[in-house]
């Protein structure tokens, strides 16, 4: 019951990764090309109000998912290791997003490019964690 409820929660992780990741998406050219539907502009509205919120949550829900799951799976699988990857990708792409507020706007487009490509990559390999 309990390994269940931990493999919730990376389930729980990936949802808001993958919300925190749709930012990118709603921000892109194609989108606020087509901005003149309503549900989008709501939805953009939305996900740049919460998008560091989504972050945090999944970021709390990945470190109770490894923590817990490696006390249940004593033989390190490749999988484990995507994982493993993942959650420091998904630490590091917190810290870049922390940063973004702290530097001057000389670095803070270096910041923010380093923070998406990150961020994709933590998409990537959150997705071959759960494929493999």
């Amino acid at each position: 019951m309990l390994n269940d409820i931990l493999k919730s929660f990376g389930g729980i992780a990936l949802f808001f990764i993958i919300l925190a990741a749709s930012r990118y998406l709603v921000m892109s050219s194609f989108f606020l090309k087509y901005n003149k539907y309503p549900f989008i502009k709501e939805y953009s509205k939305y996900i740049n109000k919460y998008h560091k919120y989504f972050g945090m949550l999944a970021l709390f829900f990945a470190i109770f998912h490894s923590f817990g799951m490696i006390k249940y799976l004593k033989n390190p699988k490749l999988f484990m290791w995507f994982g493993l990857a993942a959650l420091v990708d998904l630490f590091i792409v917190g810290l870049m997003g922390m940063l973004v507020k702290k530097v001057s706007s000389n670095h803070k487009r270096i910041i923010i490019k380093i923070h998406m490509l990150l961020a994709g990559l933590l998409v990537i390999l959150a997705l071959l964690h759960v494929i493999l």
